[in-house]
């Protein structure tokens, strides 16, 4: 398939897996211990320091949300792939 046709779907797909990971309790206490313990390590940080840390922060979740999509993507191709034999 094409990335066109994946484009057109990411919204409706990322509503879909927030809804999916707000629903889970387990996601949403694994966040919370995450944000807890991100919060004690930057409070011992200088105010230069913080920035670089949200900073590298904020570029992992973007690749992490980037490989997300993409196994996601991935695996619809896999899906139909199996269904039509291809």
């Amino acid at each position: 398939m094409e990335n066109t046709t994946f484009r057109s779907y990411d919204a409706c797909l990322m509503k879909r897996l927030g809804h999916m990971y707000n629903s889970s309790r387990t996601y949403r206490e694994a966040v919370k211990a995450e944000d807890a313990l991100f919060q004690q390590f930057r409070s011992g940080l200088s105010e230069e320091q913080q920035r670089q840390l949200d900073d590298c922060h904020n570029a992992m979740c973007y690749s992490a949300s980037v490989c997300e999509q993409l196994a996601y993507r991935q695996g619809m191709r896999d899906m139909i792939a199996l269904l039509y034999g291809e």
